[in-house]
């Protein structure tokens, strides 16, 4: 099939869903897409199987994909991507995408989570950029979370004021997490990456592998600093197996320091509903592994204990415990690493939720319950 020419965006409430979806298509095949641009689109599938969700395309097998764009917010548990989240021997050319990716397993990047290609047949990504702020466990990175057989080549990732910045815990670069018999060509990652293991300002792993493959890094460069206190954090690359490296530029910096907490989402707690328990303590962040809390307080005040009908509630989220590794506040120590930014934290369904820089007091909103 052939798509051209389409502007594309979804309601404020989003997609709910479990696996495989993308604005444009679930699945896609041999598809040529052209001039196709989602101005906005929320995606929330954040349990059961939760992969191949994808800003344009769910699941895609040799599309070409070409001068197209996206705006996303993507809560997912894996495999997830500006543009597409599960590929196999597809091409993106001149395409762009910004926005965020939370996912809480593995595998995302702001254009692909996974794209895989064949060595008769491969994947690649040419001339294209990415601001989406990345936020999960590992194989993170700025244009693709894990790439096998796929060729990148004059394409850039870049933190904005915002956007643009790769968390997670290992393997995790600037471009991409983790790439098997790959090759990146005249590309810049202004991204900064944080994590524990495995990182680097262009790939958090690298590896070359089997007779006759080809895995290379050339003419590009890193400029977004490598925050992490683990192993095999580097430049260019975390982990490097026989990856030749050739005419590359280093412009960054390794700082070791504590990851400020990255994943924003609290899962356990949830929009009132008329004659519900309250939730008032142990809420968590979507991956269950970087903070719990100590309390939650719902105002006005919650009579039997149940939540009453036409009744607009407010909670105060009190972050009490973070995980090893990760902190909230400003490290004012070896690398003066960030804290969590105003107003990062976001609960599903609220209408509007607050926090100040470094601080894990959270507010939050819910439209009035019904009945």
């Amino acid at each position: 099939s052939e798509i051209y020419d389409l502007t594309l965006s979804t309601h404020l409430d989003g997609i709910i869903g479990f696996t495989v979806i993308g604005t444009l298509s679930g699945t896609s095949v041999n598809s040529i897409i052209t001039n196709v641009n989602v101005t906005y689109s929320k995606i929330f599938s954040p349990v059961g199987l939760g992969g191949a969700i994808g800003g344009l395309i769910g699941s895609s097998t040799n599309d070409q994909i070409s001068n197209s764009s996206t705006n996303i917010e993507i809560i997912a548990v894996r495999d997830s991507g500006g543009l597409v989240g599960f590929s196999e021997t597809s091409k993106i050319n001149n395409s762009s995408t910004t926005g965020s990716i939370f996912i809480s397993g593995t595998s995302a990047g702001g254009i692909a989570g996974v794209l895989l290609g064949q060595t008769s047949n491969r994947a690649n990504i040419t001339n294209s950029t990415s601001a989406v702020t990345i936020n999960g466990n590992n194989n993170l990175g700025g244009l693709v979370g894990f790439g096998s057989k796929l060729d990148i080549t004059g394409s850039s990732t870049f933190t904005s004021s915002a956007k643009g910045a790769v968390y997670g815990y290992s393997q995790i670069g600037g471009l991409a997490g983790t790439l098997y018999n790959s090759t990146i060509t005249n590309s810049i990652s202004n991204s900064k990456v944080f994590g524990f293991t495995s990182l680097g300002g262009l790939v958090g792993e690298a590896i070359l592998e089997g007779v006759g493959a080809v895995s290379t890094i050339t003419g590009s460069t890193a400029s977004g600093d490598v925050n992490g206190d683990g192993t095999n954090i580097g430049f260019l690359v975390g982990r490097n197996d026989n990856t030749t490296l050739t005419n590359n530029v280093i412009n960054n910096f390794i700082l070791e320091n504590l990851t400020p907490i990255n994943i924003n989402y609290l899962i356990l707690i949830r929009q009132p509903v008329t004659n519900a328990v309250p939730v008032t303590a142990a809420i968590r962040s979507i991956d269950n592994s970087q903070f719990s809390t100590g309390n939650i307080t719902w105002s006005p005040a919650i009579v039997d204990n149940k939540f009453a009908p036409g009744t607009v509630y407010t909670a105060t989220i009190n972050i009490t415990s973070v995980e090893t590794g990760f902190r909230l506040s400003a490290d004012n120590g070896i690398g003066g690493g960030p804290g969590v930014p105003a107003n990062f934290f976001k609960i599903y369904g609220a209408t509007s939720v607050t926090n100040a820089a470094s601080s894990g007091v959270i507010t939050a909103v819910f439209p009035a319950t019904l009945g």
